[in-house]
Parts: C-alpha cells; structure tokens; sequence
C-alpha cells in the first residue's frame, strides 16, 4: 500500500514530524501565555492592597448605604422648616387678608 503512493512515506514521516514538533512549540507557547494571563489576572482581583475585589465593592456598598440614610436624615431635617413656614404663612395669610375668609 505505502509503495503505490506517489510521494515517498518517508517524506510523509518526516513531514509529519516537523508539523508535531511545531505544533508542539506552538502548544507551550500557548501554555506560557495562559499563565502569564493568570498571574495578571490574580493580580488585579487582588488589587494594590492585596484586597480582594470583592472586600472592595462590599465596603464601598457599606460606605453608599450609610451615606443614604444621613443623606435622608439631611432631607428630613431640611424639610421641617419649610413646611412650618408654609403653614404659618398660609395662616397669617387669611388672618391679614382685607376681604372675607373664603373657608367659612
């Protein structure tokens, strides 16, 4: 069977040869690279302080809640006065007003 084909089998042996062995340079390269990316990788989940992303994001999810609720306390407090002075305006208003109390 070897012998009725047109090219030489050991130039078919040789051939595929040189292919495994660049295939198998290109393997290792891929390999080096694969960990290349995963030291980087390991790295920038750690971050500069060697702390974990996720610490990271649940601390600043703690810091935006507790700004939340001072914030809301802020808006509350804001919010007190202006409704006196609404109320205390519409009451001097319809006490000082020259014509007839339209609520009566």
């Amino acid at each position: 069977m070897l012998y009725n084909l047109p090219i030489d089998p050991m130039a078919l042996i040789i051939g595929f040869s040189i292919l495994s062995l660049v295939l198998l340079i290109v393997v290792i390269i891929c390999i080096v690279k694969l960990n290349k990316l995963y030291r980087r990788y390991d790295i920038f989940m750690r971050g500069k302080d060697a702390e974990t992303l996720e610490d990271t994001i649940m601390d600043i999810m703690d810091e935006m809640e507790e700004l939340q609720e001072k914030s809301k306390v802020r808006n509350e407090k804001s919010n007190r006065p202006k409704v006196k002075l609404q109320r205390a305006y519409q009451g001097w208003r319809w006490q000082h007003l020259p014509f007839p109390d339209p609520r009566s």
